[in-house]
Parts: structure tokens; sequence; C-alpha cells
């Protein structure tokens, strides 16, 4: 489980070596052995002893800002299995195996995009035919991605062909065409925009998807520090100074999730006016807006749908993906050309 400080008031002790949650009179014993991180996304106050305690235990304490992002994280002086978690992972993400796995993230994100157009095409009737044709496109480039994986990939370093990260990527941007077309097609009636705009956004649609993906990469950053894992060690997304190109790689299958809430939104007739900033062609997501948005958001990802046949919160879903792939690595689990990301298929969604 994962202790999470969203409240002002908690303070984080040790009794019986375990940790004391205290928020005004109530008090809860945890077990060290039942936690796998602490997220600290407001104000507390934590104890010296407790940091010890989650530092005995490889827990890591994550301290974020009012955005969702990690700002700083404790963990123990000694790595032990974190070592071996980063060793594993740049020797896995330079080969075939990080390469399919990063490509499987984005035909997962692939699949998701479609149940948004099928969700837009029981809400914008006028605009069924186009989006049909949309997913179908979508479906054309999906398949050739899957024929060069085919066709391409070695059983040792990805660059058996050697353009073959950069004619996934030119891929992958024909699929968005697809899906931001229609997207903004269907939703036209109910906030104008014509194109995918990000930092700057152009209109209100946009500004409110960036503010979104900001939010996620909060919640996909700290999966992957929980888990172990290197945020900066990028597999598709390239590699630059203090840039977290593995969160970026990870993110993909979620993305749809925000694009999903955000036409919700819209199709409700709850965007205001009032919730964005308009400076020229930029806009920007006013506190009166992040005051609905924020809490929808989180309201969307704490929602339970299924996964793996259970029913589990969507952003417990992310910390899923992420442990079982830090865990993959480790000594004696063999799963090294075995990691898959789930098949999007088998989620049931109310459309």
């Amino acid at each position: 489980m994962i202790i999470v400080v969203d409240d002002y008031g908690v303070s984080i002790n040790i009794r019986n070596r375990s940790f004391q949650i205290c928020k005004d009179t109530a008090k809860r014993q945890i077990s060290p052995h039942r936690v796998t991180a602490i997220h600290i996304r407001k104000g507390c106050d934590i104890s010296s002893p407790a940091i010890l305690l989650a530092a005995e235990h490889e827990i890591p304490v994550l301290f974020f800002d009012r955005q969702g992002k990690v700002k700083a994280r404790l963990w123990q002086a000694r790595f032990s299995s974190l070592a071996e978690i980063r060793r594993r992972q740049i020797y896995w993400s330079d080969r075939a195996e990080g390469f399919s796995w990063a490509v499987k993230c984005i035909l997962h994100k692939c699949e998701r995009q479609r149940k948004v157009l099928k969700y837009l095409q029981n809400r914008v009737p006028s605009q069924k035919d186009a989006l049909k044709k949309a997913a179908k496109e979508m479906d054309q480039w999906e398949g050739k991605i899957k024929l060069l994986m085919r066709n391409g990939e070695g059983p040792g370093h990805v660059n058996s062909e050697e353009n073959l990260p950069e004619k996934i990527r030119v891929m992958e941007a024909q699929v968005g065409k697809n899906y931001w077309g229609a997207y903004f097609s269907a939703l036209k009636k109910h906030e104008p925009a014509d194109k995918r705009t990000r930092q700057p956004a152009e209109d209100p649609l946009n500004a409110l998807i960036n503010y979104g993906y900001g939010m996620l990469y909060g919640e996909v950053e700290a999966c992957v520090l929980t888990a172990g894992l290197d945020p900066h060690i990028g597999i598709l997304h390239r590699e630059n100074y203090n840039r977290p190109a593995f969160v970026f790689d990870a993110i993909e299958p979620y993305r749809p999730w925000v694009d999903r809430l955000v036409a919700e939104l819209a199709i409700g007739g709850k965007m205001k006016k009032e919730w964005f900033k308009v400076d020229g062609k930029k806009v920007w997501l006013r506190k009166e807006g992040k005051h609905i948005f924020i809490p929808a958001w989180y309201q969307k990802i704490n929602e339970p749908t299924n996964f793996r046949g259970k029913r589990i919160k969507r952003k417990d879903q992310i910390q899923h993906q992420m442990t079982s792939l830090a865990q993959s690595f480790l000594p004696g689990k063999d799963e090294m050309t075995k990691i898959t990301n789930d098949d999007p298929k088998g989620e049931k969604e109310e459309t």
C-alpha cells in the first residue's frame, strides 16, 4: 500500500516498529511490511525515526508540488535492489525487449484512443461516420507498426534496422493526426479547436488537455520512482540532461484517460470561459478552472476499471505496471523477454 498525505495537520511517527499516522485525535498504525511508498502532497510533520524506518525497509518518501509533480525524494543510503533494478533497466532499454515494450505502450495508447472515439460516436451522432473513418485509418497505421516490428526487430540490439525507432515515431504521428483530427471535429460545436497545440495552448480545449497531461505526468513519475526505476533512461523518447525520458515512454497508454475526461467536460457544457486566461493565441488554465478540473481528474484516476480480471483504480493500475516491470529485473525473475503491457481490449468502460 501507499501512504498518501493529502491533507494538512498530519504527522508521521513510529510506534512499536510501525508507522503511526496522526490527524487531530485520529491515530492509525501501519506495519512497514505493508507499505511500498509514502507520498506527501501537503505539508506535514514526519519524524526522523519514521524516515529511518522507511529507509530500512526500502520505502521511498516522495514530496509533491501543487501540480502533483515529484519535487524531492528520500531513499536509503545503500541502493541494494534499486541498483540492480536500474542496472538491468539500462541493459533492457538498449535491447529489442525494451524497444518492444515501448512500442506496445504506443499501441496500447492507440487502442484506448479508439475507445475515446467510440465514446464520441455515441455522444455526437452527426460525427459518427467521420469518427468511424478515423478509427479505421488508425487501424491501418497500427497494422503497419506491428508489421514493421515483426520484420525489423532482431534478437540483439534494436537497431537491426537502423532507422526503426524513427519510422515508428513517424507512424505514431500519423495515428495521432487521424485521432486528433476526428477528436477536435467531434467537439467543435462544444469547444472549437482545429489542431493539437502544446505549450502554450492556442485554445481552451488544448489548454485543458495540456494541464491534464501535466497531472498525469506527476502520477506516472511517482509510480516510476516508487517502483525503483530510473525515470531518465529513455527508449523511444530521447534522453537529454534532466529530461525524464522513460516517464514519457511510460505515460503513453494513459493519455487517453485525460482525453476522455476533457471530452466529457466539453460535451457536458461544464467548461466555462472564466476558466481560462487568454493572451493573443496563448491560453492557460486559471485557478477557477483548476478548482473544477483537479477534483474531476482525481475522481477519474480513482475510479476502478477492469484490470487483469479485477476491478482496480486507474492510478493503481499504473503502479502495478511499473512495479511488475521493476520486479522482473531482479535476480531470479527470468522475464526479460516476457514483459508486455496488458491488452486493453479486456477493459470495459462506459461508452
